[in-house]
């Protein structure tokens, strides 16, 4: 080892990096601690995976959400339906955005919960898949579809340094007239009861969001031994 030392030192004196790189790799696979990690590379491979099995998972969810508004603005007559991914905008990043034109004033409500409408279904596809086979992309997709609309949420009332119209919950609030605070609360309601059915693996309550004008009573619906509580946004 002292060699070692003294041939990476003199190689460090006269520059030659190309060189001092070579040795200490040498060095450090003839060494039992990299044996050892060599040993534990299928640990490693795994981790690789599930990143992999995340990252997918998340985009997914995303051209999901995109594909809920594009298919609602397409379903109502918009003239113009474009989805950028990844895209900048009015110094604002956008994950994805839908860039509609044609649509009128009662349509923008029902547009901007395209998103929320096919992460939901996505949700309830994930769980059958997991429930079948809990695989790290099935878990991850589970979270990103279940806390949708709760992270967007998040994000556009209390995190983004400019929050934009086109995101979805300012644009659900500008739309509806409804407070930060109602939608607050059905995001979480609805993410809390999506990590209910996750954890205890059965769907007695199911979450549902609805608008309904000037809405008063209740919002529940049974059907069989489910019962769908509806997260109603009244305006």
């Amino acid at each position: 080892m002292a060699v070692h030392i003294l041939l990476i030192f003199k190689f460090i004196m006269k520059r030659n990096l190309l060189k001092v790189t070579i040795l200490s790799m040498l060095i450090l696979i003839s060494s039992p601690s990299y044996t050892s990690a060599f040993e534990n590379f299928e640990d490693v491979v795994e981790v690789v995976k599930d990143a992999a099995s995340i990252g997918t998972a998340f985009l997914t969810e995303l051209f999901a959400h995109e594909m809920g508004h594009y298919f609602i603005a397409e379903s109502l007559g918009a003239r113009k339906n474009d989805i950028y991914f990844f895209s900048k905008r009015d110094d604002n990043l956008y994950l994805g955005l839908n860039i509609v034109e044609g649509l009128d004033k009662d349509s923008r409500l029902s547009h901007s919960m395209g998103g929320e409408l096919f992460a939901s279904i996505t949700f309830e596809a994930a769980l059958q898949s997991y429930r079948k086979k809990p695989t790290s992309y099935n878990k991850a997709l589970l979270f990103f579809s279940g806390t949708d609309f709760l992270r967007y949420s998040i994000f556009s009332f209390y995190l983004a340094k400019n929050p934009a119209p086109e995101y979805d919950p300012i644009s659900i609030r500008n739309a509806s007239g409804v407070s930060t605070e109602t939608i607050m609360f059905c995001a979480l309601t609805q993410a809390g009861i999506n990590t209910y059915r996750v954890i205890s693996g059965n769907d007695t309550l199911v979450p549902y969001i609805s608008f309904k004008k000037d809405f008063v009573g209740d919002n529940t619906i049974f059907i069989g031994d489910t019962v769908y509580i509806g997260l109603n946004l009244s305006f």
